[in-house]
């Protein structure tokens, strides 16, 4: 119940990138580094044969115990690949990326033609000794209020006897542990794709490692400096004034929702409001209560991505205005299924947020911030009482210290990473390019376009440019304004 619960409140600050698919594995183990093995497996939307690997790992520096950390390689059609594989960061913090392999594999099939492509869980995630906290999830139908108290009483329980393996979790010690497995490949170096947090995983490695890096290709950038957070409330209203933007521009849309005000809509649901609507995946009436404080989470969410934020005036219009919470049920569970619910793991979830950005959610815990009314940091400063950790400095990245050729990648709608992120991190590089996808929402990687210029900046030679004519044909989807009827946005007038 906990993933479910926490996603309820605590969607407007995760950094979070892909949908996701299933994986098992059959035995065929090969001892090929000490502490290191591998197996053949298999994953669900791929023919092929995969490597699953094993990798031993210390719980802490000067720790006698010992974490398995697991994760997919997808190897290369070549007979003999490239030395340099692309490593595969995920999101979150907690997401996993070996269940992004099919989607991720797909997408970027052609690097695979001659690189292996690798699928790094971190501790705490996915293969590698997940924490979850997920006891009773199909419990709580989309839309629900869950008490804070009762999330408290949760993570509490979730946490206990696992204290000091949790402690550890922290970007800087992934970065360690990815290092390692470098070392275990025997790979002089590696070539990174990072989605969201894990763009902040990149920078960290890096930063530590900048030798052992050819190319990085970093969507949804979360810097060090400024923090994701301390733009949080800021960004949130940007993004729903563009949506607002869009929508007084469209004939269709305009006449629909004049005058849209989605802070007012928002604000009459109350603390506390009983709805009832048939559950989107079962087809069952189910009555619940709501709140502000969870329809507000799921609109953010939705803005995410460019096919779901299309559907926030209707579904919220509807709820509010009309009492039918139908659409908005639809579109909570569709944000959580998009957003890698299923897959989004309590204990790096909060074992890094609360290390790394603890000051961070405590500082904005009273920002004045009508989209959420400050709700996702002061509930973030309670989990992480729940959930103590210790506080991790991210490091100081010098203006023109990295030379590894860099690709930034932004969606101009994105809620939580937008472009002036990526924009502050430009400095950091000597070879950088910073390219905005028009219309794009959060994580731009695997679009017909910008798979092909990711690609092409992975697999050229050094001295090629890198053409992104694609880019002027952005995908603009439509606005859907009724069951039966939907518009183009910015279409006619």
């Amino acid at each position: 119940m906990l993933r479910i619960k926490l996603f309820i409140v605590l969607s407007g600050i995760l950094l979070i990138t892909l949908s996701l698919n299933s994986l098992s594995a059959q035995a065929q183990e090969q001892d090929v580094f000490s502490g290191y093995s591998e197996e053949t497996c298999y994953v669900s939307g791929l023919r092929s044969k995969l490597r699953c690997y094993s990798l031993e790992r210390p719980l802490y520096d000067g720790s006698t115990e010992s974490v398995t950390l697991k994760g997919v390689i997808v190897p290369a059609d070549a007979v003999t690949p490239k030395a340099d594989p692309l490593v595969v960061l995920a999101g979150g913090p907690g997401e996993a990326a070996s269940n992004m392999v099919a989607r991720l594999t797909n997408a970027f099939r052609l690097i695979n033609n001659d690189r292996d492509i690798i699928f790094f869980d971190i501790r705490g995630s996915g293969m590698s000794d997940a924490v979850s906290c997920d006891e009773g999830a199909e419990e709580v139908v989309p839309l629900t209020n869950v008490a804070l108290e009762t999330i408290i009483e949760d993570l509490k329980a979730c946490r206990e006897g696992i204290e000091e393996k949790v402690k550890a979790y922290s970007t800087k010690t992934s970065v360690e542990d990815l290092e390692a497995l470098r070392v275990a490949l025997a790979a002089p170096q590696f070539n990174l794709w990072g989605g969201s947090y894990g763009t902040r995983f990149a920078f960290h490695y890096i930063h530590d490692y900048q030798a052992n890096v050819r190319r990085a290709v970093l969507d949804g950038v979360a810097p060090f400096t400024p923090s994701y957070i301390e733009r949080h409330a800021e960004n949130a209203m940007n993004a729903l004034n563009k949506l607002i933007e869009d929508c007084a521009a469209d004939k269709s849309c305009a006449e629909s929702y004049p005058n849209l005000d989605i802070i007012a809509m928002l604000d009459k649901i109350g603390e506390a409001r009983v709805i009832t609507f048939n559950h989107p995946v079962t087809g069952q009436q189910v009555t619940t209560t709501t709140s502000r404080n969870v329809i507000s989470p799921i609109i953010f969410s939705a803005l995410y991505s460019s096919e779901s934020r299309v559907l926030i005036p209707f579904a919220l219009s509807e709820a509010v205005e009309h009492d039918n919470w139908g659409p908005m049920s639809v579109l909570g569970a569709g944000v959580e299924q998009y957003m890698g619910l299923q897959a989004i793991y309590t204990g790096p979830l909060l074992g890094i947020n609360c290390a790394e950005e603890g000051h961070n959610f405590s500082k904005n815990a009273n920002v004045v911030d009508p989209f959420f009314h400050g709700t996702p940091m002061i509930f973030m400063n309670a989990f992480c009482g729940a959930w103590p950790t210790d506080t991790r400095s991210l490091p100081a990245i010098m203006p023109s210290s990295i030379s590894v050729p860099t690709l930034l990648i932004s969606g101009s709608h994105d809620p939580i990473t937008p472009p002036e992120l990526a924009d502050h991190a430009v400095s950091l590089f000597k070879d950088v390019q910073h390219l905005v996808v028009e219309n794009g929402g959060h994580i731009n990687s695997t679009s017909q376009c910008m798979r092909n210029i990711v690609t092409e900046f992975i697999i050229q030679p050094d001295d090629k440019p890198l053409d992104t004519g694609c880019m002027a044909e952005a995908f603009v989807p439509k606005f859907i304004i009724s069951p039966s009827q939907s518009t183009t946005v910015g279409e006619g007038s």
